[in-house]
C-alpha cells in the first residue's frame, strides 16, 4: 500500500484487530518509506505525525 493510500481512509478497516494510534501509524509510514528507499538510501529516517499542535507521535530508525 502507498504512504498516501491512508489518507481519508477508516484505519481499523485497513488495519482490522490492530489499535491505529498516530504511535501506530509513524511506524507502519516508517516500515513503507524504508522499503522503498533500502536500495538507494542508508541512515536514519524519522517520521512525525501532528494529531494537532500539541499532539504528535514520531518513530526513527535506520534504514539498511
Amino acid at each position: 500500500m502507498k504512504t498516501y493510500d491512508y489518507d481519508g481512509q477508516n484505519l481499523d478497516d485497513i488495519f482490522p484487530g490492530e489499535n491505529t494510534t498516530t504511535e501506530f501509524m509513524c511506524k507502519v509510514i516508517h516500515s513503507d518509506l524504508s522499503a522503498r528507499l533500502r536500495n538507494c538510501f542508508r541512515g536514519k529516517v524519522t517520521v512525525k505525525l501532528h494529531e494537532s499542535f500539541k499532539a504528535w507521535a514520531s518513530y526513527s530508525a535506520d534504514i539498511h
